[in-house]
């Protein structure tokens, strides 16, 4: 007997601090908004940052990137010139906030529009760095643009000058000792003549930095993540979390993550070393998360139930997560596009999932 649900099952596998075994929706914050969550930035006085398709929020005129207070409520003295972030890349310096292709000063105004709208880095120059992949047309595989928004000419790394379809996926700045590295991963055999499959770190112009051990991945990077001291997290096509040293060698205190999903989007370290994945399963294809401990086994203590796809994750210093995406129920709660999960000691009811059906009669 088949029991047809509107709701898609997603797994948020996340920390417990002690005492709390369960995550719930916290129901004390709840947005209303006109169209969904692509991405989320957090500011260091614990502000909130959405970027999306929405024109509305909380009853604001609000299109397309709005700012909201810690508890959900809509800081209406931040009103960005020219907003168009759809959803694209958002991050915020000590003092700029980088949303889709603009850079704003922390009050909103309009500094610089960049030629990339998502998945690049920006160092201490304010200069954007973006790969691809490409077909043949090497010189677009790896591309740095000044901080006024143009191309910088003098920087024009080799990325895998023998193949075709090749390129970066991900791009990250690194401090090594003081001086900014920059790792690239992706779908490439050699860099600048040298041999690095998939994973290598190049000197600010664009040389390659031959101090990094690298690591011959099985599968192309297609998301970084920085942590502390310089260790940053890969995932690659084949769905495989690592962790690595500083010189890109493999952390032997995480043993490398299966989280079991088809494509992955992001992942999301926090400060102890526990990573959520964002990505999907197919047959049907949904959006899902998981979670790993800080040793890189999969944490299966808690799971919620959404409607939808999630599509960014943000940890809070106070312990709260938020999730944001195209859902608008959590756990048979209203959230629309964006929610926050709090540790519990019990977990949500959940009145909208019926009952397992009645076995058959023989």
């Amino acid at each position: 007997m088949k029991v047809a649900l509107a709701v898609t099952t997603v797994l948020v596998f996340l920390c417990c601090r002690v005492g709390a075994q369960y995550v719930r929706v916290d129901p004390s914050f709840s947005v209303e908004m006109d169209g969904p969550i692509g991405n989320i930035g957090l500011q260091a006085d614990g502000k909130i940052l959405i970027g999306g398709s929405f024109t509305t929020v909380n009853g604001f005129t609000r299109s397309h990137f709005a700012r909201l207070n810690a508890d959900g409520t809509v800081d209406y003295t931040f009103a960005p010139d020219n907003a168009s972030n759809s959803g694209g890349q958002i991050f915020v310096t000590s003092s700029n906030i980088y949303a889709g292709t603009q850079r704003y000063d922390l009050n909103g105004n309009l500094e610089a529009t960049y030629p990339v709208g998502d998945g690049y880095a920006i160092d201490s120059h304010r200069r954007q760095l973006f790969g691809r992949v490409s077909e043949y047309r090497l010189w677009l595989r790896l591309e740095r643009f000044n901080e006024d928004g143009t191309q910088d000419s003098t920087f024009s790394p080799l990325i895998d000058a023998c193949c075709l379809n090749r390129g970066v996926n991900a791009v990250a700045i690194q401090n090594d000792f003081g001086q900014e590295r920059i790792l690239i991963g992706g779908k490439f055999g050699d860099v600048n003549g040298s041999e690095y499959h998939g994973l290598a770190r190049l000197n600010d112009d664009g040389s390659t930095d031959t101090s990094f051990v690298g690591y011959g991945m099985e599968s192309p990077i297609v998301a970084f993540k920085m942590w502390n001291d310089g260790k940053f997290y890969t995932a690659t096509e084949y769905t495989i979390i690592r962790r690595h040293l500083p010189d890109g060698r493999i952390d032997p205190d995480f043993q490398p993550m299966f989280p079991g999903v088809e494509n992955v989007y992001r992942i999301e370290p926090d400060e102890t070393g526990r990573v959520i994945v964002v990505g999907d399963v197919c047959n049907p294809c949904k959006g899902t998360l998981r979670r790993c401990n800080p040793d890189g086994t999969l944490d299966t203590n808690f799971s919620i139930l959404v409607n939808s796809d999630i599509y960014a994750v943000a940890y809070q210093p106070d312990g709260g997560i938020l999730i944001a995406g195209y859902f608008t129920e959590v756990n048979c709660i209203r959230r629309t596009y964006l929610a926050r999960l709090i540790p519990s000691d019990t977990p949500d009811l959940l009145p909208c999932v019926p009952p397992p059906p009645k076995p058959e009669p023989p």
